[in-house]
């Protein structure tokens, strides 16, 4: 079509050129031409200003804008191929099973002759029939291009998959082992090979695979997380825990590796170990999928910015993960001291973990931001500096926070095992058995002095 109205351009140029245009049926044919130019010319005009129009709503992520300007696109030309396709793509954007969409690309396959071109329609025509719940559709689609293709693996790939989620493990295992066989180096399909390994029971195969499968992609967090599966499977919690603690440092949003952690933590009789891991994993799964999208794009950056590597410790401690956010606080905090509220942060972390020295350097780095917390600064500066064995320090701050808060049974407490941690350790009474014991042991000890210098 965009030939033709080409043409008809061309044909009204020449036309209008033409001076024999002026006379009898002369004049006639060439009115006729330029009415069928002029048509085409408004339908070029048309197809072009919509099809600018839907890049830039595309640009500007409208697709709902971006569909209806290639709709126009395809009505005014339907075999505009490319307005076709880019229609598809907008309309999955809106709906990731589009019918419409599906129509679009088939027509895009159908009239695109072989070639790199069709095989890229084919293989959109195959994904959305995937989405669609048509997975033996879209199998079919990818055998086709399996033809084209033969020693692309990907391809095989994919199809083993589409298997895979049908739950079709019989024909999703002959593929892969086909495709083991044929390139044993690739990781991908060992690991889906695995999981149908588990899928059967058969564990020791899957912690076999996976362990080549590790051996060239050590920091492959999917392999980590089913060689954990199966090495709770076979009651190995020591494995499993290891390689959950590997993936989970790759990716710590994955709710699924907390709740391995809870069963391994089970398995070893750790209850609340368990119940800690379920807690996590209950909070990771209620992230809105942008904002942990937002947060492992900052999270997988190889260089942050101290604000970066602050703003990922204050997240990781909402989610529960406060060993990982101590690292980031410490890290950021290396490069920008001043940030009051991040060692407030760290110093109730330190805390948490019974590090009293360092939760009082933190607390007393946060500066006025700890002391704006009222009676809890009282509290936990007094409570950290006890434990780390500044006795007057710590009376001092408790007496300070009960001329604010006398009756505070936090501070009262407090001031109680100060008071305690001054009396005198009264010695133990030992019985007569435990008396005899002891001189029984020194007599012993100079019987062997006194042997040892006869040598």
């Amino acid at each position: 079509m965009m030939n033709g109205i080409a043409a008809l351009i061309l044909s009204l140029s020449a036309l209008a050129s033409n001076p024999w245009i002026a006379s009898g049926t002369e004049q006639s044919s060439a009115a006729g031409a330029v009415q069928e130019a002029t048509r085409a010319s408004s339908t070029l005009e048309t197809v072009t200003r919509s099809f600018l129009r839907g890049q830039q709503a595309e640009q500007q992520k409208n697709f709902v804008l971006a569909a209806q300007a290639y709709r126009e696109v395809v009505s005014a030309s339907p075999e505009y191929i490319e307005a076709r396709y880019r229609l598809a793509q907008a309309l999955r954007k809106v709906d990731p099973q589009s019918r419409e969409a599906l129509e679009q690309l088939r027509f895009c396959v159908e009239h695109t002759p072989e070639g790199p071109a069709q095989i890229g329609y084919r293989m959109e025509l195959a994904s959305i029939l995937a989405s669609a719940g048509q997975s033996m559709n879209a199998i079919k689609e990818l055998e086709i291009v399996q033809r084209q293709l033969p020693n692309d693996p990907r391809i095989s790939c994919q199809i083993a998959e589409l298997y895979w989620k049908d739950k079709d493990y019989s024909r999703a295992a002959t593929v892969l082992d086909n495709l083991i066989r044929r390139y044993p180096n690739l990781g991908e399909p060992k690991l889906l090979r695995a999981n149908i390994y588990n899928q059967e029971g058969r564990y020791k195969e899957a912690v076999a695979l996976l362990n080549e499968t590790l051996q060239a992609y050590p920091n492959n967090q999917n392999a980590l997380l089913e060689r954990s599966k199966a090495s709770l499977a076979l009651g190995d919690a020591t494995s499993a825990l290891t390689d959950l603690d590997t993936a989970l440092k790759i990716n710590p949003l994955n709710a699924d590796g907390y709740r391995q952690v809870a069963q391994a933590r089970a398995l070893q009789g750790d209850r609340e170990g368990s119940k800690q891991a379920l807690s996590i994993a209950d909070t990771i799964a209620k992230i809105p999928p942008q904002q942990a999208q937002a947060f492992l794009a900052l999270y997988s950056k190889e260089r942050k910015t101290p604000a970066e590597n602050i703003e990922l410790g204050s997240q990781l401690a909402a989610y529960g993960r406060k060993d990982l956010a101590l690292s980031f606080l410490e890290e950021g905090l290396k490069r920008n001291p001043g940030d009051r509220s991040a060692w407030h942060l760290l110093g109730m972390l330190r805390y948490e973990n019974r590090d009293w020295a360092g939760a009082v350097e933190a607390f007393k780095a946060s500066g006025q931001y700890m002391r704006s917390r009222g009676t809890d600064y009282y509290r936990y500066m007094g409570t950290a500096l006890l434990n780390s064995g500044n006795v007057v320090e710590a009376e001092k701050c408790i007496n300070e926070g009960l001329k604010k808060a006398p009756n505070d049974r936090a501070l009262l407490e407090c001031k109680a095992q100060i008071e305690k941690s001054r009396q005198p350790v009264k010695m133990p009474t030992l019985t007569s058995i435990e008396r005899n014991r002891l001189e029984d042991l020194e007599k012993k000890r100079r019987w062997l002095e006194e042997k040892e210098k006869r040598r």
